[in-house]
C-alpha cells in the first residue's frame, strides 16, 4: 500500500479513519521529535507554521491539534516545553498566538508598523540590532522570538515577509543572522545526513519508509520525504552539493511503497 507523503486537511475530525494509536511504545523524546518532523515537513510544503487546529497528516498525525497543545504549554508554562524546545519551534516560524477569525489584513500591518517602532527603540537603546532571542519589551511583546521568526521567515522564502518588508528592515539595519544560521542549519544537515548513512549502512539501500523512525527519535522517513518535496518544488536550500550528497549514498528520489 503506497503511504501519501502529502499531508491532508480535515474539517470535520470525525471524518477522519480510525488510526491506530500513534503514540504507543513512543518516548517522549520520540514523540517530541515526531511532531518537530511533522511541522518541518508542513512549513516546507506550505512556506509557514501557521497550521490549521483541524489539520491532519496522511498519516494520521494531527498536527494542527500538536501545535494547539504546544501553545497551551506555553501559556500555562508546562515543564515539557522547555526553552530548547521554545527555540526549536521559534526556529520553524511557529506562531504562538494566531490571528483571531476576522482579524483584517490591516491588523497585521498595523501589528508589522508597531514591531519595526519597536525595532528602532531597541537600536537606538543599544547601539545595534542583534536582539537577543529572549528579549522582551517593556510591554510585554517578545522582540527576541519576533526577529528570530523573521530570520526564518526569509531563510525559507515565506511570501509574507516581501521584499518591502525585507527593504524596510535592511533600513534599518535588521540582523538577519546568517553567519550563525548558516552553522546551524550545516549541523542539522550533517545530522540527517549522518543517519541516513547509518541507515543505508544497516539496510543496504536508501529507500527508506515514511514512518521510519531512528532509535534516536530522528524521523528519518519523514526527513527523507520533505527532502523530496524539496527537490520538486526547486527549493534553494537543497543545493546541487546536496543532492550530490544524497545521490552518493543512492538517495531514492522516488516515492517507497514499504512501511517499516
Amino acid at each position: 500500500m503506497r503511504i501519501a507523503s502529502q499531508p491532508m486537511t480535515s474539517t470535520d475530525p470525525a471524518a477522519v479513519p480510525a488510526r491506530p494509536d500513534r503514540r504507543a511504545g513512543k518516548t517522549p523524546a520520540q514523540l517530541w521529535a515526531d511532531g518537530i518532523a511533522h511541522l518541518e515537513a508542513y512549513v516546507a510544503e506550505h512556506g509557514h507554521a501557521r497550521v490549521p487546529g483541524t489539520f491532519v497528516c496522511a498519516d494520521g498525525m494531527r498536527l494542527g491539534s500538536w501545535v494547539m497543545h504546544r501553545r497551551e504549554d506555553r501559556r500555562l508554562g508546562a515543564d515539557r516545553l522547555t526553552p530548547e524546545r521554545i527555540a526549536q519551534l521559534d526556529d520553524l516560524g511557529f506562531d504562538w498566538a494566531p490571528p483571531r477569525p476576522g482579524r483584517s489584513v490591516d491588523d497585521f500591518a498595523q501589528q508589522w508598523a508597531a514591531t519595526i517602532e519597536r525595532l528602532v527603540r531597541f537600536r537606538d537603546e543599544h547601539g545595534r540590532l542583534d536582539v537577543p532571542h529572549r528579549w522582551e519589551c517593556e510591554d510585554g511583546f517578545r522582540l527576541g522570538a519576533w526577529v528570530s521568526r523573521r530570520r526564518t521567515d526569509r531563510r525559507r522564502e515565506t511570501p509574507t515577509l516581501t521584499p518591502e518588508r525585507i527593504a524596510q528592515l535592511d533600513a534599518i539595519g535588521f540582523d538577519w543572522g546568517q553567519a550563525n544560521r548558516g552553522t546551524f542549519e550545516q549541523q542539522r544537515w550533517a545530522n540527517a545526513v549522518a543517519h541516513l548513512a547509518g541507515y543505508v549502512a544497516e539496510h543496504g539501500h536508501a529507500r527508506v519508509p515514511h514512518r521510519f523512525t531512528c532509535p534516536d527519535g530522528f524521523c528519518l522517513g519523514l526527513w527523507v520525504t520533505t527532502r523530496r518535496v524539496d527537490r520538486r518544488h526547486g527549493r534553494p536550500s537543497l543545493t546541487p552539493e546536496r543532492i550530490t550528497e544524497l545521490d552518493n549514498l543512492d538517495f531514492d528520489w522516488g516515492t517507497t511503497r514499504s512501511k517499516h
